[in-house]
């Protein structure tokens, strides 16, 4: 059975996650239910050599371990103890630049996802089974309408580069700000999460929305380019015509946003 593997926010055991900024150094301490230290540092959920910390300290990867043992665990004769009779051990997991220990740093692309909640203002009384809007009624509060909230999501993906950003990288995500573009194909966040996760999210054509993107210098070389993309069911705009004396008519869904491949920016 696997060791089971737990973040320690403990000052006594000198194991809180701690950084330092200004030199992209960094530790964070597990405890991990085996005694044994190659058992210990190779357990699920240890970030492995090359891995980033992540947004608290850019530019800092995984560049060795320590490991105390607490103790615990059953001995078998002279050759050591039984990986399956657990133990207790805490795991350092040390991070600074690359360039400083000569590690190959984990440069794959992952995406960090943002929620927000905003107002949208709405005319009429909607079904609160299917939230069609209903225009058989009055127009909300004497034709000025009510806001109601909505949630919006953002996806930032964090790309790498060494030295520096492709001119020709650069160049097009600035012209898929302006005017923002959705995706015309189908298109995958990937390691949503974190830079450990495995997990990706996929959208369909239309449901992702290029809004801008920032180059950060993370140490050691690297260029972090990140892309802020917004998803939804879609990104078109819907209305009403009206006769003159404000009565509703069909209700049309209109393009407003451009169309434009995502393909290569990730």
């Amino acid at each position: 059975m696997a060791p089971t593997v737990q973040l320690i926010h403990s000052v006594r055991h000198g194991s809180r996650p701690l950084w330092n900024r200004k030199a992209n150094r960094g530790k964070l301490s597990y405890l991990v239910s085996n005694v044994i230290p190659e058992v210990a540092k190779a357990a699920p959920g240890i970030p492995a050599i090359g891995d980033a910390y992540g947004s608290d300290l850019p530019g800092a990867f995984v560049q060795g371990y320590s490991v105390d043992r607490l103790g615990g665990g059953v001995k078998v004769g002279d050759v050591g103890y039984n990986a399956d009779l657990n133990g207790w051990s805490i795991v350092h997991v040390n991070y600074a630049p690359p360039d400083q220990f000569g590690i190959t740093p984990n440069l794959s692309p992952w995406t960090e996802e943002q929620t927000s909640v905003r107002s949208q203002r709405v005319m009429y009384e909607v079904d609160v089974v299917t939230g069609v809007p209903d225009t058989t009624k009055p127009k909300l509060a004497s034709g000025d309408g009510a806001n109601v909230m909505t949630g919006w999501v953002e996806m930032l993906v964090h790309t790498f580069h060494t030295a520096s950003v492709n001119s020709g990288l650069y160049n097009y995500t600035l012209d898929l700000m302006k005017p923002c573009a959705v995706n015309d194909a189908g298109l995958v966040f990937p390691r949503v999460g974190g830079p450990g996760s495995f997990g990706s999210v996929a959208v369909g054509p239309g449901q992702a929305l290029y809004m801008s993107r920032s180059i950060t210098e993370v140490g050691g070389g690297i260029m972090r380019l990140t892309h802020q993309v917004a998803i939804s069911q879609d990104f078109k705009l819907r209305w009403r015509t009206e006769k003159e004396d404000g009565e509703s008519l069909a209700l049309n869904t209109s393009d407003i946003y451009r169309t434009a491949s995502f393909v290569g920016i990730w």
